[in-house]
C-alpha cells in the first residue's frame, strides 16, 4: 500500500521556488529535478500525439526506479468524432490497433507505468447513443487490448457512473479514474456507492472548476493558491480510508485545481499528517 502525490504534467517555468531551482528549456530537463520532490507524474502531452520511443526513453531515464507515470492514451483512441471543422467519426476510436502501436512507441516507459488513462469527452447523444453502447464498445477493446498493459478510465458522463459501468471494469481489472471536475459529482460521493467495485489501484486527478475563470485569475502564473477548494478534508478521509484497505494510491493534481499543483499537494499532505 502507497499514497504517491504527483502532479499532472510537470513542465511549468513558474513552479521555479517552489519545485525547481532554475528554468530549463525542455520539459525532459525539469523531470530529474522533479522526480527528487514527488514519486509519480500524469503524462498529459501524449493524449494529443504517439511519442517517439527516444522520448520514452528519455523520461525513462530521468527518474529512479521506483517513479511512477500515469499516461494518458492519444486522443485518437478515445474521441468518437474528429476535433476538426467537419466534425468527422473517428475510425481509430477504442482501435486495438492504435492501441499496440501506442504501446509499441512508449515501450521503453511500461516498467514504470502504474496505468494507461482513456479519457473521455462528455459524449452527447450525437457521439454515443447511451451507456449500454459506450460499454459494449469499451468491453470489445478490453476483450482484445484490456490485458496489455494497466488500464484506467476517466468519463465525463455522470449518467455513465453506473453498477454496469462498474460492473465491466471490474471484470476487466480496469481502473476508474475518480476526476474531481466541473460537472462530475464529487469523488467522495463516487467512491463511497461504488468503492466495492474497485481494484487494488486508485487513481485521483483533481482537476477544478472552470478551467477559463481559473486561467484568467492566474495569467499563466501557477505559483500561488487561487480558488481553494472547499472539499479537502473528505478528499484526505476518502484516501485514508483506501490506505487503510491497503490499495495503492495515485493523486494528481492539476493546476486548474487551485492555482497550485505542488501548493495544493502540500495542503493535502499537511491535512493527512494532522489527522
Amino acid at each position: 500500500m502507497s499514497v504517491k502525490f504527483g502532479t499532472c504534467s510537470w513542465n511549468y517555468d513558474s513552479w521555479v521556488g517552489l519545485v525547481y531551482k532554475e528554468r530549463k528549456s525542455r520539459a525532459v530537463e525539469y523531470l530529474a529535478e522533479y522526480a527528487r520532490t514527488y514519486s509519480t507524474v500524469e503524462i498529459d502531452s501524449w493524449y494529443y500525439r504517439i511519442p517517439l520511443s527516444e522520448e520514452a526513453s528519455a523520461y525513462r531515464e530521468q527518474v529512479p526506479a521506483d517513479f511512477l507515470f500515469t499516461i494518458k492514451a492519444p486522443q485518437y483512441l478515445t474521441l468518437t468524432h474528429l476535433r476538426e471543422s467537419t466534425g468527422r467519426q473517428n475510425q481509430d476510436f477504442l482501435s486495438p490497433q492504435l492501441f499496440r502501436q501506442f504501446l509499441i512507441a512508449i515501450q521503453p516507459i511500461l516498467p514504470n507505468t502504474a496505468a494507461i488513462i482513456l479519457q473521455f469527452e462528455y459524449l452527447n447523444r450525437q457521439k454515443m447513443a447511451d451507456v449500454h453502447a459506450f460499454l459494449e464498445k469499451l468491453e470489445k477493446f478490453f476483450d482484445i487490448a484490456g490485458n496489455e498493459a494497466p488500464l484506467a478510465v476517466e468519463i465525463r458522463n455522470p449518467n455513465y457512473l453506473t453498477a454496469d459501468y462498474f460492473s465491466l471494469l471490474k471484470k476487466h481489472n480496469i481502473i476508474h479514474v475518480l476526476n474531481e471536475k466541473q460537472y462530475m459529482p464529487p469523488i467522495t460521493e463516487v467512491a463511497r456507492r461504488y468503492h466495492t467495485y474497485f481494484n487494488d489501484k486508485i487513481i485521483v486527478r483533481l482537476l477544478g472548476g472552470s478551467r477559463s475563470d481559473i486561467e484568467k485569475i492566474a495569467k499563466k502564473r501557477w505559483d500561488r493558491i487561487v480558488q481553494p477548494q472547499n472539499n479537502p478534508e473528505k478528499i484526505v478521509r476518502m484516501i485514508q480510508y483506501f490506505s487503510e484497505q491497503d490499495k495503492d494510491i495515485f493523486v494528481n493534481v492539476n493546476n486548474h485545481y487551485e492555482g497550485s499543483a505542488p501548493l495544493s499537494i502540500k495542503r493535502l499532505e499537511k491535512l493527512i499528517q494532522d489527522a
